[in-house]
């Protein structure tokens, strides 16, 4: 499970499996007073589609959603270690459904369901969203060990859309409301990060490089090149791409020597 885990999350880092800037937010009965839950401070609301009319919050209806490839899934609902249900059609969703015919195509789950992350269990739910081999492109997930989730969305969410990583933006919301009431105490311990601390909701989103082709030959000298991308389709901050470039002559590659030749600020 770990290597086949370990596999996807290479692939996604390398761009293998595309991205997606669309989000969702799932909300059951009992919590569609959360509207957005603050997901639009990291995606923008356009692109978010809100589920909280009594009527459309079935579980049959999160599963059309969780076949979409989404950057976030944030969805409310009651749960305990193995499954999910709602209140409107009185649905369930089990840890064998994410893991048979229903699997998740998010690349991040805000799982606002009580012990879905109780990792010390065989077959958690939590578990099957992330490590499941039929989600093929999930890189991380929020979830409790317990009852309880996470709430205050705002403190989370908005350092995410200004690229921070989903550890120390977890981090930082947590540690930033000490010292905790007892109500806080009670929703928020057990909360744990399942599967990569260190990505974010941009990590599948990689540059494609459109010149120079792949296999291009220099025969000219000084072999000076420019290299171009395609524009990264980010519609809030900066970001950072390093690029290596390797020299060959002949049959032997070029020794290093630590200058920086390419330094390049893409939007």
């Amino acid at each position: 499970i770990l290597n086949t885990w370990l596999d996807k999350n290479h692939r996604i880092r390398l761009g293998k499996t595309g991205y997606s800037l669309r989000g969702c937010a799932f909300i059951d009965n009992d919590w569609s007073h959360h509207g957005y839950a603050s997901l639009d401070k990291m995606l923008q609301k356009s692109i978010i589609k809100k589920v909280t009319n009594h009527a459309q919050s079935s579980i049959a209806n999160y599963k059309v959603e969780l076949r979409k490839k989404l950057s976030w899934m944030h969805f409310a609902c009651h749960s305990n270690v193995w499954h999910h249900s709602t209140e409107n059609d009185h649905g369930v969703l089990r840890d064998t459904h994410i893991r048979g015919n229903d699997e998740p195509h998010a690349y991040f789950y805000q799982l606002f369901n009580c012990k879905s992350g109780r990792f010390t269990e065989d077959n958690f739910i939590g578990g099957a969203y992330v490590f499941g081999k039929k989600a093929p492109h999930s890189l991380a997930a929020i979830a409790s060990a317990k009852s309880g989730a996470m709430t205050q969305f705002n403190r989370f969410y908005g350092p995410m859309g200004d690229g921070e990583l989903i550890g120390p933006a977890f981090r930082d919301w947590f540690a930033g409301a000490a010292p905790y009431n007892n109500d806080e105490r009670r929703w928020w311990y057990g909360l744990t990060i399942l599967g990569d601390p260190i990505a974010n909701w941009t990590t599948p989103v990689v540059p494609r490089q459109t010149a120079p082709a792949e296999g291009t030959v220099f025969n000219h000298y000084p072999r000076w090149t420019t290299l171009t991308w395609q524009k990264v389709p980010m519609k809030k901050g900066t970001y950072d791409y390093e690029v290596q470039v390797d020299y060959k002559y002949g049959k032997k590659w070029a020794s290093q020597d630590g200058r920086s030749y390419i330094k390049k600020r893409l939007p």
